[in-house]
This record gives structure tokens, sequence and C-alpha cells, in this order.
């Protein structure tokens, strides 16, 4: 039985030449395929990676295989699954349209998100944390 599982991989380490090329070695050699990734490096000598990968295999098994090179690059690094709701808290200005639409889109399930509050710079929008109580 195959098992089909899309996984995020978040990892930072220090800047150094040749890890994309370990990280996408690795996911290859558990025959994990990479869907997206994005990548930069900071000023202050930092790299920062997002890989998307779908996999036939367990999460236990992808981490295995993981975290010798996570170790070797001295790595912090985290896996979570795709499309788990995100908890978010929501800032907000005067302008409500936008906050209905973020609210509309989470509702209906457009959105992956678990609202957690709304935060507002504007006595106009005060009703929305009553709003957002209610919704939970």
């Amino acid at each position: 039985m195959t098992i089909s599982s899309h996984w995020v991989l978040t990892l930072e380490c220090a800047d150094r030449p040749g890890i994309v090329h370990a990280v996408s070695g690795a996911i290859a050699t558990a025959q994990g395929n990479i869907t997206e990734l994005q990548q930069f490096s900071s000023s202050s000598g930092r790299f920062f990676m997002r890989v998307q990968v779908e996999s036939g295999f367990e999460r236990a098994r992808f981490e295995e295989a993981l975290a010798p090179l996570a170790a070797y690059l001295n790595a912090q690094w985290h896996l979570d699954s795709v499309g788990r709701p995100r908890r978010t808290l929501i800032l907000a200005s005067r302008a409500g349209h936008c906050l209905n639409d973020l609210l509309f889109r989470t509702r209906s399930g457009l959105l992956p998100i678990e609202v957690t509050g709304v935060m507002a710079n504007h006595p106009d929008l005060e009703f929305a944390s009553m709003m957002i109580q209610t919704l939970n």
C-alpha cells in the first residue's frame, strides 16, 4: 500500500555553498518529489529554505532521512503537513472590506487559517473582536 503525503520542510542554518544541493539530494534519496522550493540568504549570513515535498512514506521515515543532514548543516528545521490551518491574528485598519473578505474565505474553507483574533488600529472595526469570539 502506498502512502501519499505532502510535507512542508522549513530549514535555517549558516549560509554556505551546497545547501540546496544537499537538501534536494536527501529528499531525492528518500524518494520524495519537490513540488515547491524557495530559499534566500540574509545579510547576516543565515540561509532560509522552505520546501514542499510529496512522498510515498510516513513522516517518521522522512524525519529519519533528514536528521543526519540537519545535524551536518547544524540546521534548525521543522516538518509540517501541507494545508494545515495556521493560527492567525488578522491586523486591520479602518476599511472593513478586506477583513470581511478574509473572514468569508476562512469560513467557506477557501483560506486554510484559524483566526485567533482581530486587532484594528481604528475604532471603526471595534466590532471585529466580538465577531471573532462569536465565530469561534
